[in-house]
């Protein structure tokens, strides 16, 4: 049947149900497939979906992985009621997945004691040939496109790089301004800035109608500079296509992207709320033709280096063959490890913790849905690609992966026993 939330019930409704028949729906649903592990992309969501339904599994709860994307624990640590939730997330959980050395230092701060996977981008890499093919003729400096990204919502702060543009009078004319995820009030403002200061503008991509990942890949392609403000992120994949399409990146201090390029050499960072700041970064970039060349080209050397797609899948994969060698022997050792709330009897209602700052993000995950679903399908372009090369010779990809994991369980069947869920009732010795 159906879940519908009762009439009486004043929780938020994400995606049609409240946030207490989320939980409850979920630790059914874990208890009726009794999966071998548990990964959770994104902390507000599915990581205290978790927890709260882990509280309801008791022993039954398997090994836990928890992915943070961009601002789950840096941001989020500042509010004191985030900040319990999220201890009691990284206390709990067995693996923990990032886009940067500095969330995994938080982490353990809040009380993380596993393992942790590489340091890796959240989206995955790049077809870098099929990116370059996207890429406009000729050197950065020919170009006359500012990208911006535009949405106005959660940490983003596209408004203070328009009051950067208008403090840019001197350069900006004859340029072209190009806006994705762009809300409609940055929309109509950059559109009597552009009026205002002889420049063209061009919306990509809105709140509501958002492009393909190529279309934005070759906006990118188009750009002399790509600006992305925002007070909280990780590495910003925003950031990683302009570097791999050649835009210069101008982007705010806040993140990680510094540890993919120089300040001043591949990238310029800036405080995502001084205007005058981000203003001398797009004059730089407008009127220094060798910078941006030169930084194009030390961005192409280290998308080669750390973006390709095929490396990045590879090292993800030998990671998650590692974790589920693990399980399937038995599992991590838990030992001092937390579990979270206290268990709590079935139905109990769950704490009223959702706000008015989590549902302004849900409509941000919702409007980048669409652009994550169209780089899943050049990810499973890339798959097929790599199977009908792997075919040619011969060989298939998933009857590999296949075959490894029929053997990773065949070898922990034989090294440990069988790891099973106690049955209802059980007694604690038997557990």
């Amino acid at each position: 049947q159906p879940l519908e939330p009762g009439s009486g019930n004043t929780e938020p409704v994400i995606e049609g149900l409240s946030w207490s028949q989320r939980v409850s729906a979920f630790a059914g649903l874990v208890k009726d497939l009794k999966p071998d592990l548990l990964d959770s992309m994104e902390i507000q969501h599915g990581g205290y979906l978790v927890l709260e339904a882990r509280a309801l599994l008791s022993r039954e709860a398997p090994p836990w992985m928890v992915h943070n994307w961009g601002s789950d624990v840096y941001y989020y640590r500042r509010n004191p009621r985030h900040l319990e939730r999220l201890k009691d997330v990284l206390g709990a959980c067995d693996y923990y997945g990032c886009e940067c050395d500095r969330d995994i230092e938080l982490a353990r701060a809040f009380g993380f004691s596993g393992k942790v996977l590489p340091v890796l981008p959240n989206a995955g890499g790049f077809d870098l040939e099929r990116a370059r093919a996207l890429r406009s003729p000729g050197p950065t400096s020919a170009r006359s496109v500012i990208t911006l990204k535009a949405a106005n919502s959660f940490v983003y702060r596209p408004d203070v790089a328009l009051d950067a543009i208008e403090h840019c009078g001197d350069v900006v004319p004859g340029h072209r301004l190009a806006l994705y995820t762009a809300s409609d009030d940055i929309q109509e403002r950059a559109g009597r800035i552009c009026s205002e200061m002889d420049m063209e503008l061009e919306v990509v991509s809105g709140s509501g109608t958002l492009a393909a990942h190529e279309r934005i890949l070759s906006m990118h392609g188009e750009a002399r500079a790509s600006i992305s403000l925002s007070e909280s992120d990780a590495i910003c994949t925003s950031f990683l296509e302009a570097m791999v399409m050649g835009s210069l990146p101008i982007q705010s201090d806040t993140g990680c992207s510094s540890a993919w390029a120089e300040d001043g050499r591949g990238a310029l960072f800036v405080d995502p709320l001084d205007a005058e700041g981000v203003a001398q970064a797009l004059r730089r970039a407008l009127s220094d033709d060798s910078f941006v060349d030169s930084a194009a080209k030390i961005n192409a050397a280290a998308a080669t280096a750390r973006l390709d797609d095929k490396v990045i899948l590879a090292r993800m994969m030998e990671a998650y063959e590692e974790i589920a060698a693990e399980v399937l022997s038995g599992g991590p050792d838990t030992a001092g490890r937390g579990t979270g709330p206290e268990t709590r009897a079935e139905g109990e209602r769950v704490e009223r913790w959702y706000d008015s700052e989590l549902l302004e993000r849900d409509a941000h995950i919702a409007a980048l849905r669409s652009h994550v679903s169209e780089m899943q399908r050049s990810l499973d372009g890339f798959h097929q690609r790599l199977e009908a090369s792997e075919r040619s010779r011969g060989r298939g990809v998933r009857p590999l992966l296949r075959r490894l994991l029929e053997r990773i369980r065949s070898q922990a069947q034989r090294r440990a026993p069988k790891r099973r869920l106690p049955a209802a009732g059980s007694s604690e010795d038997e557990r």
